[in-house]
């Protein structure tokens, strides 16, 4: 796991408008887990741990198994089709109006963020449980890291959710920002423009977050075959 948070494109974004605490993102990141693990939690994980070190190590590889750069090319796909999805939304715009009639409104923005992000899980989420399955068939370490994984997300996802369904409203603290300092009367497209990169900017950070497990499997995979081939 990575231990440099400061380095992810979501927090340096969001570092930007001033929505994070460059203190804390300096503490261990190890610490930093532990806070949002309950006793609950640590059983769980413990108890999987003693599974994974205890596991038999008779996985056989199977022939039909879809290699790593068949998984990382299925991802890529995934991530371009997503890709194309936030490049492609344009601000609604009522018929034979100008922008101004929209400028002051965020729901649009708000009600396409949230959809996007319901789109990420619906194509990322089961993907990343397909790479767990084809790591669980090859090797037992591999099956042992595919197991490891299934447990930290069932333990980490409902606090990982709560977080990212929250970047709407900083996005919505941003949008009210540029409106208030940046007010050019008829002309507000001028500010609205910016904004709307941002808006695919942070999209697109958010993508890239949720991908990293996934591209971390398949890492694993291409390692792990390589080094038992």
């Amino acid at each position: 796991m990575r231990g440099n948070f400061n380095s992810s494109q979501l927090v340096s974004l969001l570092s930007t408008w001033g929505h994070t605490d460059a203190q804390a993102s300096l503490q261990d990141w190890a610490h930093q887990l532990s806070l949002w693990l309950g006793p609950f939690d640590a059983i769980t994980l413990q108890g999987v741990h003693q599974s994974i070190t205890t596991a038999s190590a008779s996985v056989r590889p199977q022939a039909s198994m879809p290699g790593a750069q068949t998984l990382n090319e299925a991802l890529q796909r995934v991530r371009s089709d997503l890709v194309n999805s936030i490049s492609a939304w344009q601000r609604p715009r009522p018929g034979g109006s100008d922008d101004t009639e929209v400028a002051g409104e965020f729901a649009p923005y708000r009600t396409q963020y949230i959809e996007l992000q319901r789109r990420m899980e619906w194509r990322l989420d089961p993907f990343r449980v397909h790479c767990r399955q084809v790591l669980s068939r090859t090797h037992s370490r591999l099956k042992q890291l595919a197991d490891l994984d299934a447990a930290l997300e069932q333990t980490l996802t409902k606090r990982e959710k709560a977080l990212l369904s929250k970047l709407p409203a900083l996005l919505e603290q941003r949008f009210m920002h540029l409106k208030r300092h940046h007010d050019d009367g008829p002309h507000i497209v001028g500010w609205l423009s910016p904004f709307e990169r941002e808006f695919r900017a942070l999209l697109l950070a958010e993508m890239n977050l949720r991908m990293e497990p996934i591209m971390g499997l398949i890492e694993a995979f291409a390692n792990g075959t390589h080094t038992t081939q």
